[in-house]
């Protein structure tokens, strides 16, 4: 529409552009400056929007028959940034890209309302690259034709920047490794399952990785989703680890960009103790004269709650005596000297009452950046040798080093002990006498990482008897008989094991890996004193064999003839065994939310077979919530193809994705009576199943009953909403002029138009749908060759008259055109 007006914008006169060729007339009577303006449909752009002149009857366009012409320049891309409860953020930024290069950017109003003004063509909405939000998807693409695009589904807020900024000393301190925690699982990547409880945290479900912190101190999580999470921050520095204010920081992502932060208030450090490499247990670690800690199995010890400063650390173990170390700790790299041995062996000193001599040193190394670790002098080897009947004492033993050819002599007390200082190494330790009968003949001892207590040399020997219960007949089975680490014999068989001539002691005994049978016990314990033992004895469970599943999924299985023979077990991921009671077919069935490939399939047990099932998709579950509907469909669109759900009376629907589909799911619902909030939603697909992704409420819609007066017939009706075009209904009237749209949430919102040649239409005001129809005149216009009559095409036709009425057509294919509306007499050239 184009509005003639005066210089003080008074409305003069207004009229309809030619739907077919954009051409108006507008009569002015009287002399003066004017403007024209073009009012023009939401998201449609004119270029110039007015235009002023004078009419004075001589210069004036319009005295000169010039036409004053508007330009279409572009159409509107507009939408909606939904921050998850049906509107968005203002003063959101926004870039329009075309083959990446920014069009134009526009800033979010109230509601989170944006447009884009861009010609034909694909573009792509994004959020601006200083944004502290991100949107659904992370773009939009859009593609504008001949008129104006709501861009839908509407951009969803996904999430905001979260930043974590860690000082020490208000210094920026960088690597610092940050994790979040959460109930829900979120968008994030690098997220785990949290498998065992974390100290300070509660309910936590999911850890996420979010990375290390930069030069400046900072990590940043360009997209969190709301919600609330819970931070930590970690440090480590080989073996210095910092402590941090808060330990936990809790947050609330909302609807705002979201920082934290977190101060250096000290620093843990680990060290340890050892001998070679190995290290030394259960040492006393000594600072500033307190016990602060003791070491592991492993001999590593931490240190907590350090600070800058100079300390002294020493450490106190039995019959061991350590240099007092002081150490000036200074951040990020902390090094602490090593605390250094004060040996002094008295090898003709004995304890009191005939025990072993006393060590004055053991090694320790302090270890926090870097590990050097110190080294033992000697260690004690202890035990005891039993005298024969004849003997006045007990026989003496040797001492061999595995690595070389030295030899030590030890020879017991009047009671029979012993005590000897040797060197951390390896040994063998044996009768001096190869012709005695103390058992064992040699035993084979680890002296590298500390003192070998409670050695056993006595002239007892017996046999050791294993039994194994088999279910049918036993196969040819290894069994070991192991003293410490180190295996002594190891004897095939099928149902009995004997063991001969084992001397006292600690011993285990072991069924060997090979065998296709499940066991009550694979390993257990067999003690000799002075007396033979008991049999051991191990019993058979059942059967074994192997399944290999792509995805957890509960087993059930069933004997393929002894039906009462069933069982079931949650399967993991990747290589796992079932034990079944019997050989022979089974039948195993996959119970998931996947679906396998094979489903069901039938094994052999005990078979060396491995039986694989890889699962092809995930199911996807959602509910419609409605107080009466029925008939609704979920339109699915995904990479693996566009299909419709059916919906289920209770509301409920279901759908299986395939592994192979990438990208966005897009659920959709319909209904011939219904419209439903939200009208679509986007699931990010991750290969995995998802129980009630979304819930939609239906609504029952209204419908509109419309008329046309006087009654016109084969009118061709649109029905457009005034805000989202993406909502239009086409229908036509009836022999009556009866038309009917809908669904539609309220009549106000929509837009309805009427089309049919040689008729004009009018909305009447106040009555949504009640149509006024006007039959127009119509000239028919047709050009033909005067000798042959046959019809010509691609002529211009000018058609002029009146008030400066101009029109230039070009005649189509038919040689005829007409024109509707005229209501004067017009002359015709051509």
């Amino acid at each position: 529409m184009v509005k003639l007006l005066t210089p003080e914008g008074h409305l003069k006169h207004e009229e309809e552009c030619n739907p077919q060729n954009g051409y108006y007339m507008i009569p002015i009577y009287n002399k003066g400056k004017y403007s024209l303006k073009v009012s023009a449909p939401e998201g449609w752009y004119f270029e110039p929007e007015t235009v002023d002149f004078k009419l004075d009857g001589v210069n004036d366009p319009c005295s000169k028959n010039e036409d004053i012409n508007f330009f279409l320049t572009g159409f509107s891309i507009h939408g909606v940034v939904d921050g998850g409860s049906g509107s968005g953020p203002a003063g959101l930024s926004l870039t329009l890209k075309q083959d990446g290069k920014i069009i134009d950017t526009a800033t979010t109003t109230e509601g989170g309302k944006y447009s884009f003004k861009a010609v034909a063509g694909k573009y792509e909405v994004s959020t601006g690259a200083d944004s502290s939000v991100c949107i659904s998807h992370g773009k939009a693409v859009v593609e504008v034709k001949n008129a104006p695009v709501m861009v839908k589904p509407n951009l969803r807020i996904a999430g905001y920047q979260f930043t974590v900024a860690v000082t020490n000393n208000d210094r920026p301190l960088s690597g610092v490794k940050v994790t979040l925690y959460s109930e829900l699982k979120p968008e994030l990547e690098n997220c785990q399952a949290v498998t065992s409880p974390i100290n300070g945290l509660q309910n936590v479900k999911f850890s996420c990785a979010i990375g290390s912190t930069s030069e400046k101190g900072h990590v940043v999580v360009p997209c969190l989703p709301s919600g609330v999470y819970y931070a930590r921050a970690d440090y480590k520095d080989g073996e210095t680890e910092f402590l941090f204010a808060p330990s936990v920081q809790k947050i609330e992502v909302k609807d705002r960009a979201t920082k934290v932060s977190f101060s250096v208030t000290g620093f843990t450090a680990r060290g340890r103790v050892v001998v070679g490499k190995k290290g030394i247990a259960g040492a006393d670690v000594i600072v500033g004269g307190k016990k602060v800690a003791e070491t592991d199995a492993n001999g590593y010890y931490t240190l907590k709650d350090l600070k800058e400063g100079t300390i002294e650390i020493t450490a106190k173990a039995p019959h061991a005596s350590f240099s007092v170390e002081k150490n000036t700790l200074k951040l990020p790299h902390i090094k602490i000297s090593d605390v250094k041995v004060e040996t002094r062996v008295d090898t003709n000193a004995t304890r009191p009452g005939g025990k072993c001599p006393i060590i004055d040193g053991l090694g320790v190394g302090a270890l926090f950046s870097q590990s050097v670790p110190e080294r033992v002098s000697r260690f004690e080897v202890c035990g005891s040798v039993e005298k024969s009947a004849s003997e006045q004492i007990a026989s003496p033993l040797i001492l061999k080093r595995i690595d070389s050819a030295d030899t030590v002599s030890v020879r017991p007390g009047p009671d029979g002990k012993f005590c000897k200082m040797v060197a951390p190494a390896k040994y063998a330790i044996s009768p001096a006498d190869a012709s005695s009968t103390l058992t064992p003949r040699s035993l084979d001892i680890d002296v590298t990482t500390g003192a070998i207590h409670n050695l056993r040399f006595t002239h007892f020997k017996t046999d050791a008897v294993v039994l194994v219960t088999c279910i049918g007949t036993c196969e040819t089975l290894s069994i070991s008989l192991l003293h410490g680490g180190t295996v002594i014999d190891t004897v095939r068989g099928k149902d009995e094991f004997v063991f001969q001539n084992i001397g006292p002691g600690n011993y285990r005994v072991r069924i060997d890996e090979g065998d296709r049978a499940c066991w009550e016990q694979r390993e257990l314990p067999l003690v000799i004193e002075k007396v033979r033992p008991q049999p051991v004895h191990f019993v058979q469970s059942g059967f074994a064999t192997s399944i290999k599943l792509s995805h957890p999924a509960q087993l059930k299985w069933s004997h393929s003839d002894k039906k009462q023979l069933k069982g079931d077990i949650n399967a993991p991921a990747g290589l796992s065994s079932i034990c079944v009671p019997v050989q022979g077919r089974y039948h195993i069935q996959l119970i998931s939310c996947m679906n396998f490939d094979p489903q069901q399939f039938d094994i052999n047990v005990a078979s060396d077979h491995v039986y694989e099932a890889k699962a092809m998709d995930a199911k996807i579950t959602g509910t419609i919530k409605s107080t009466g509907g029925s008939g609704f469909v979920v339109k699915v669109k995904s990479g693996a193809g566009e299909r419709d759900v059916s919906v289920s009376a209770n509301g409920q629907f279901s759908f299986h994705e395939p592994l192979t589909s990438s990208g966005d799911v897009i659920l959709t619902p319909h209904s011939a009576t219904h419209l439903f909030d939200p009208s679509n939603f986007a699931l990010r697909f991750r290969g995995d199943c998802a129980e009630n992704v979304v819930t939609f409420v239906a609504a029952k819609g209204i419908f509109i009953d419309g008329s046309i007066t006087p009654p016109v017939s084969g009118v061709k009706i649109t029905a457009r909403h005034k805000q989202d075009v993406n909502i239009h209904f086409e229908t036509v009237s009836d022999a009556k002029g009866k038309y009917r749209i809908g669904p539609v949430r309220r009549s106000e919102d929509m837009k309805i138009t009427a089309e049919l040649d040689g008729y004009a239409f009018n909305e009447k005001p106040g009555h949504v749908g009640q149509i006024i129809s006007t039959k127009l005149s119509k000239l028919t216009v047709v050009v033909s060759d005067m000798a042959t009559s046959e019809r010509l095409d691609d002529v211009l036709l000018s058609i002029v008259g009146g008030k400066d009425y101009r029109s230039n057509s070009m005649i189509d294919k038919s040689g005829e055109i007409n024109f509707v509306g005229l209501v004067r007499i017009y002359s015709r050239k051509g």
